[in-house]
């Protein structure tokens, strides 16, 4: 009976040990102590890629101030770099989430970092070796030797190969994917003054290369974004080129990640409101190749709908587009075609004669237009329907010879809000002589330096 009792014990034991490193698999659980009681509530939380920018994952609150703090979940976190902050936002130190999330952190208060002890967690110990080594090393240097180039190189040198090795013992680690992400690809142009070009092609080529994209673990990390940013700085600011590195980016990555969807939403951001003009083609490319192509799973239906509504509107509308040709009736209720300009440039101004900015665009227009006038035509289109208010207008404002219609006065079932997608005023419209769109949405203190410009 002993016997049959004493096996029952050890089996129910085995089975308990096999249910919790079950769910530590499945899940997470982080230990963290200090030498001496901290606060009675600890916060985990994970870099946004960004380093100002956060994401509060589980709460730890305990009885009392308390020196240790157990975090647990059901669910796996998301590989990275992780941080404690107590309940007055005091921030105590980074470590590693990675293959391993079952793991025990103890440290001193006085200086965490330095104190640190690891236990089942590989990830860790690397980081933290590294950490140390670094600031021992910085540590030898004197005050007068950080001023020292030869020695701050020597020391550079020393810290950058013991991380080397660290990355070539454990190629397959997390903490070694973060560690060379933060590397600079050497660049074999670099010190030759002679091959800036070359230089500049090798580094946005190979820009990524210290990066495995297929991981979603550089979102949890503080430098990402900005990761980002450097890139399209690198790329000419042309939005086919963009476009092209766009793709080129994305392609790096794994379908319906969670990584895909963070540049791409990244992007939207960068472009949305570009001031540069013509940036509008990257919206419709984000949009027509990624957004309504499915590249973003869980994209709101009302994101969705506004892509489509941007390429219904102005994909027509993209310069170098021919502009579409209105044919409007005039004050003489005379059919006047944008198509008969015989300029080399047109002006085409959408504008509302009760609007205050249109007035003050109409009047810019019209002092620079004596400079302009052997080159340039203007056609002024009028968005509300009143006749008799128009011509009052037309007539109180003095314009010079210009070609003024009205848009509600036209052949067929053509609509000049359609045509040029016309939601706001004033509105203005350069198309060259072969009537393809050179600029959109600009003032007319521009159109000087678009005409010099586009000779």
């Amino acid at each position: 009976m002993m016997k049959k009792l004493f096996i029952f014990c050890i089996a129910l034991f085995c089975l308990t040990i096999l249910q919790n490193r079950a769910y530590s698999q499945k899940g997470y659980s982080i230990t963290i102590e200090f030498d001496q009681p901290i606060s009675d509530t600890l916060t985990l939380c994970s870099y946004r890629a960004e380093s100002k920018k956060y994401k509060l994952l589980d709460t730890c609150v305990t009885k009392g101030v308390s020196n240790k703090f157990i975090f647990k979940g059901k669910d796996r976190l998301a590989s990275g770099i992780y941080f404690f902050v107590d309940k007055k936002n005091q921030t105590y130190y980074d470590f590693i989430v990675g293959n391993e999330q079952n793991f025990t952190l103890s440290t001193k208060v006085e200086n965490p970092q330095k104190y640190m002890t690891v236990k089942d967690s590989k990830e860790n110990e690397i980081f933290f070796r590294f950490l140390n080594y670094h600031n021992n090393e910085a540590s030898k240097l004197k005050e007068e030797d950080q001023k020292d180039k030869d020695k701050m190189i020597a020391f550079k040198k020393k810290v950058n190969n013991y991380q080397e090795q660290l990355i070539k013992n454990n190629p397959n680690l997390k903490i070694t994917k973060i560690f060379k992400s933060l590397k600079e690809v050497e660049n074999p142009f670099a010190k030759d003054t002679t091959k800036r070009k070359e230089a500049y092609f090798f580094r946005l080529k190979h820009f990524w290369d210290n990066y495995d994209l297929k991981d979603t673990c550089y979102l949890q990390t503080p430098n990402f974004k900005s990761k980002i940013t450097q890139y399209f700085d690198l790329v000419y600011p042309d939005p086919d080129s963009i476009n092209h590195h766009i793709d080129m980016l994305i392609n790096k990555t794994k379908p319906k990640s969670s990584l895909r969807s963070y540049i791409l939403w990244d992007l939207v951001g960068t472009y949305q409101n570009h001031e540069a003009m013509g940036y509008d083609k990257i919206l419709l490319h984000l949009g027509k190749n990624y957004f309504l192509a499915g590249a973003i799973p869980d994209a709101p239906e009302s994101i969705l709908e506004k892509y489509r509504e941007l390429i219904k509107n102005t994909s027509h509308l993209l310069i170098g587009m021919k502009g579409p040709n209105m044919s409007l009736q005039d004050t003489t209720e005379n059919m006047s075609s944008l198509y008969s300009i015989d300029k080399p440039f047109s002006i085409i101004l959408f504008y509302d004669y009760d609007c205050s900015h249109c007035k003050k665009m109409i009047r810019e227009l019209k002092d620079i237009y004596p400079r302009i006038k052997d080159k340039a035509e203007v056609y002024t289109v009028c968005t509300i329907s009143d006749k008799d208010k128009w011509k009052k207008f037309l007539k109180q404002e003095k314009l010079p010879n210009w070609i003024n219609v009205n848009g509600y006065y036209t052949y067929g079932d053509h609509n000049f809000k359609d045509q040029y997608n016309v939601v706001g005023t004033p509105l203005i419209y350069m198309l060259d002589k072969n009537k393809n769109i050179i600029a959109k949405k600009i003032a007319p203190n521009q159109i000087e330096k678009i005409i010099e410009y586009s000779k």
